[in-house]
């Protein structure tokens, strides 16, 4: 998952995404981030492989430079996290910038859509051109009535004949308002957009303490979860991402993918072998491992050790071996 940090100026994203990627960062090089998704459930995992490797799901945060839409870092991330400088700004104005980054992002996709139709009008009309111009005038009076592709409900099946245009609003936004240090922060609302409220200054000071000296600090300031937690959340929430979990002697792992995501494309995320010389996906769900004490042999009497086919649709919190043959 990699999400691509956006705003003016003198927003302060550049400080928020140092608060999101601060000494927890798993990698940080430049304006690139990744970070760990942290889950409890993990760790319970881990605890029956002490001798194996940790692997969290992560999250890749990119911070972009500027706002030029035909930027190839705008175009190559998985969602855009929007920072606002509310302590800059009177309140009214922050739905403004919203609407208006998402007008520019509007404008550019019917550009790139307008482009296309052009040139189908010139090609041969083959029946996968045809389906991806029924989807392509599908979208066009959604953008024109100022709403996203994103939020448009396609299916599946569409969004991958079209994910190769790149198009700006296919991708889900996330805004952060950033809040001075004391401030009460109000609660805003911009249609169905995930609004976030942090202080990007004092979550960067949060980032750069040891570990040790975090929880007594967090109880001083009365703060319930970091920024990085926040912003987490809302992206699994929103996205709708779920966890699977595969576990053995050499790691045990965190993997995140969508709600609804079939096994074979799940063995997909692990390895593209896994995917094409899918067989079967044996699978006990987390809370079933963890009651019978981390036993696979009790979960197989137990009858919650079972074995699915390609269609079987992942649950979080499922652990899954992929048996596979090429």
């Amino acid at each position: 998952m990699r999400i691509g940090i956006i705003g003016k100026p003198s927003s302060g994203k550049t400080t928020i995404f140092d608060s999101l990627t601060g000494k927890d960062a798993t990698e940080k090089k430049g304006h690139i981030g990744i970070v760990k998704v942290e889950d409890e459930r993990l760790d319970k995992l881990y605890k029956f492989y002490p001798e194996s490797k940790k692997i969290n799901a992560t999250i890749e945060f990119v911070d972009i430079p500027g706002f030029n839409l035909r930027d190839e870092n705008i175009k190559n991330v998985d969602g855009y996290l929007l920072v606002i400088g509310a302590y800059m700004q009177p309140e009214f104005e922050i739905e403004k910038e919203v609407r208006e980054i998402q007008e520019e992002m509007i404008i550019s996709d019917m550009a790139a859509i307008e482009k296309r139709l052009s040139r189908i009008k010139k090609s041969r009309i083959t029946p996968d051109i045809e389906q991806e111009k029924k989807i392509l005038e599908k979208i066009i009076p959604a953008l024109e009535n100022g709403k996203t592709i994103y939020n448009l409900g396609l299916k599946e099946e569409e969004i991958q004949k079209i994910s190769g245009f790149s198009f700006l609003t296919l991708k889900p936004i996330f805004v952060v308002i950033n809040e001075k240090e004391g401030r009460k922060g109000a609660v805003y609302h911009y249609q169905e957009i995930p609004v976030l409220t942090i202080c990007g200054e004092l979550e960067k000071e949060i980032a750069e303490l040891p570990e040790e000296e975090r929880k007594s600090f967090f109880q001083e300031m009365g703060i319930k979860e970091t920024g990085v937690e926040k912003v987490v959340s809302a992206v699994y929430s929103y996205i709708g991402l779920i966890s699977f979990f595969t576990i053995g002697k050499d790691e045990v792992r965190a993997w995140s993918i969508k709600k609804g995501t079939p096994a074979v494309k799940a063995a997909g995320k692990i390895h593209t072998d896994m995917e094409r010389g899918f067989i079967r996906a044996q699978v006990v769900h987390y809370s079933d491992f963890i009651s019978l004490n981390g036993s696979l042999k009790e979960a197989k009497a137990k009858g919650v050790l079972r074995l699915e086919g390609k269609d079987y649709i992942v649950q979080d919190g499922d652990i899954i071996e992929i048996r596979f043959s090429v």
